[in-house]
C-alpha cells in the first residue's frame, strides 16, 4: 500500500522505497491530511481496491509480450533505481523504428515527478514538432 500511497501523494521522494508499508485506512488518513493530490478523498476502500488492481496489473506484465510497432520510440529511461538496469534495447524485438533513449536522473516512480516532468516535457515538444515538420514536408 506505500507504493501506491506515495504515487498518489505525487513527488516520490528518492527514499520511498524504505518508508514502512502502511494499512489502507492509515492511507486514506495520510491524503486526507496532505496537501490536493492524485488521492485526495479516496476511502480505505478505494484505495484497497486500487491496490489490488496495480498488484493484478504488475502479474500480467510479466507475460505480456507487446505487438510489433511500426514507428520510433521515444524512449526515457529512469538511471536511478531497481530499473536503472534497463535500457532501450529491450524494446528492439517490438520496435521497426529508432530508439531514441533520453537517460532521466530519477528512479521509475520520479518520472511522473512534477521537476522531471519539466525536463522531459521540452524533449517530447522537440521530438513531436521534429515530427511534425517531417511529416508537412512528405
Amino acid at each position: 500500500m506505500r507504493d501506491l500511497l506515495t504515487h498518489l501523494l505525487g513527488d516520490e521522494p528518492d527514499d520511498a522505497d524504505a518508508f514502512p508499508d502502511v494499512a489502507a485506512d492509515q492511507a486514506a488518513a495520510e491524503l486526507a491530511r496532505g496537501a490536493a493530490s492524485f488521492g485526495t478523498g479516496l476511502t480505505a476502500e478505494q484505495l484497497t481496491s486500487l491496490h489490488e488492481a496495480y498488484a493484478d496489473g504488475v502479474r500480467l506484465s510479466h507475460g505480456y509480450r507487446p505487438d510489433l510497432f511500426a514507428g520510433d520510440l521515444l524512449y526515457f529511461c529512469a538511471t536511478q533505481g531497481m530499473t536503472a538496469v534497463l535500457d532501450v534495447e529491450m524494446w528492439r524485438p517490438y520496435v521497426t523504428g529508432r530508439l531514441i533513449e533520453h537517460p532521466v536522473a530519477a528512479t521509475h516512480a520520479q518520472l511522473t515527478n512534477a521537476d522531471v516532468v519539466a525536463r522531459i516535457g521540452p524533449i517530447i515538444d522537440r521530438h513531436l514538432r521534429a515530427v511534425e515538420t517531417v511529416t508537412a514536408t512528405a
